[in-house]
Order: C-alpha cells, then sequence, then structure tokens
C-alpha cells in the first residue's frame, strides 16, 4: 500500500512540475502571424481591434481589448514588471495607455511569449504571442 502511494505522489509531482512549465518552453518556435479582419460587438456597436490568425486560432492586443472595456465593468489594466519579466492584469482599474493599434495588412512573425501573465497576482495560464510588427514576412492579398 505505501508503495501504491509513493508511485501516486511521484507522479502529482511530476504533473505538478509539468504545470508550472509555461507554454512558451515547450513549443518556443516562431510562426506566422496572419492579420484577421475579425470584429467585435461591444455594446450594440461593432469596433475592429487589430487581430491576427495564429496556429488557427484569433489573437487580440492585449492593450487594445484593455482599451475597449476602459470605463466598463469589464476594464482592466495593463501595466509590464521587468522584474519578474511578467505582464499585470488588474481588473477594475482603468487603461492608462494609448488608443487601438493601427490596423495590419501585413504577415508577421508570432513568436511564443515567455512572459508571466498575472491577473490581480495570481498566475493566469494564457497563451501569448510577441509579433515583430516592425517587420513583414509578405503582404496579404
Amino acid at each position: 500500500m505505501k508503495t501504491k502511494r509513493k508511485i501516486i505522489a511521484m507522479v502529482l509531482v511530476a504533473l505538478f512540475a509539468f504545470a508550472l512549465v509555461p507554454y512558451a518552453t515547450i513549443n518556443a518556435n516562431p510562426t506566422t502571424a496572419t492579420p484577421s479582419a475579425n470584429t467585435i460587438i461591444l455594446d450594440g456597436e461593432t469596433v475592429t481591434p487589430t487581430a491576427f490568425l495564429i496556429g488557427g486560432n484569433n489573437f487580440f492586443m492585449l492593450r487594445d481589448i484593455a482599451y475597449l472595456l476602459n470605463g466598463t465593468t469589464a476594464q482592466f489594466d495593463v501595466t509590464w514588471d521587468g522584474e519578474r519579466g511578467a505582464i499585470n492584469l488588474i481588473t477594475g482599474q482603468a487603461y492608462i495607455g494609448d488608443g487601438l493599434s493601427a490596423p495590419r495588412t501585413e504577415q508577421t512573425t508570432a513568436t511564443p511569449s515567455t512572459a508571466i501573465v498575472y491577473v490581480d497576482g495570481i498566475r493566469a495560464n494564457l497563451r501569448a504571442y510577441l509579433l515583430d510588427l516592425s517587420t513583414n514576412l509578405t503582404k496579404s492579398p
């Protein structure tokens, strides 16, 4: 019976350790991000934040979403913690930042982010990408 408990404990420790490894360290290969023309309806109004199709999923710019939700009950601020290499999302706080990102029409490189994301101080398990917005791979049709 002790051996069975020991094996279960070792499996749980291994699973817990694996869960602590960020997604980006498992799959850190750059990929292509293609601009997406998806829109969002917010309070009955259609808005078009910058969005990219990456690996079959739509990704929006985090600061764009914070900007769009500013002044609503879902508002949140976005800050960067350089010491921890972390993105902090603080719910209920007004977003202090620029407006919407400039629309993009060109493909670019997306690299999985190694930054940890915290929501109100609690680590969140999110998949995020860093986009190279300074260069273009190819122009979209």
